[in-house]
């Protein structure tokens, strides 16, 4: 069997990854709809200061993340309740950021 690492490209092997976990039910951050909430399975940000921004904000896998707010007509940033806080991230970074969903809505 080969290693995961060896499957993937070189972008994704010369990228930073917080956390690594695969799966097929898991969906980017910024495709996620206002109301929608989900468990964060990894962060892989390919810039390390991103990566720990995210990490001080207390995106970390295995926290409850659910989308409150986004700009208008797809555009930046978008608001999301972590922890107890709301913060507003990058289309760009909350891509990177794969979530399982919890299959509940709110609002």
């Amino acid at each position: 069997m080969k290693n995961n690492l060896e499957n993937r490209s070189q972008d994704e092997r010369s990228g930073f990854s917080v956390f690594n976990s695969s799966s097929n039910s898991l969906m980017p951050l910024s495709a996620l709809s206002v109301g929608q909430r989900g468990v964060i399975d990894s962060v892989e940000l390919k810039d390390a200061d991103s990566a720990r921004r995210m990490l001080e904000m207390g995106l970390i896998e295995g926290s409850t993340v659910e989308v409150m707010h986004e700009a208008p007509f797809g555009g930046d940033p978008i608001a999301v309740r972590v922890r107890g806080a709301l913060i507003g991230i990058r289309r760009i970074d909350a891509a990177e950021i794969h979530i399982r969903l919890s299959g509940e809505r709110t609002s």
